[in-house]
């Protein structure tokens, strides 16, 4: 059975974030964000509060769902040629 493409959706990060910075074990598996950058969210938000993203340059990696806010419909982003294929994360 091959599995469905996540729904691709639009948001805008509303602050800066640097994984490198802090704590964190596996920083190299969260993108970096910088605020009014815009993001593509794979799927919905997980049990931890992360999202699967993706940069406008095609970098994948993990989100922070509190720094970022969706992007309604009526106010899309500039660069939409994201891929909407599922990710392998």
């Amino acid at each position: 059975m091959r599995k469905q493409p996540a729904e691709l959706r639009a948001f805008i990060a509303q602050y800066s974030y640097d994984p490198f910075h802090g704590p964190n074990e596996r920083p190299e598996l969260e993108l970096p964000l910088v605020a009014g950058q815009y993001v593509y969210v794979f799927g919905d938000v997980d049990e931890d509060g992360w999202y699967v993203g993706e940069l406008t340059d095609g970098t994948r990696g993990l989100i922070p769902s509190n720094l970022v806010e969706e992007v309604s419909d009526d106010e899309p982003p500039d660069d939409t040629s994201i891929s909407s294929e599922s990710s392998d994360w």
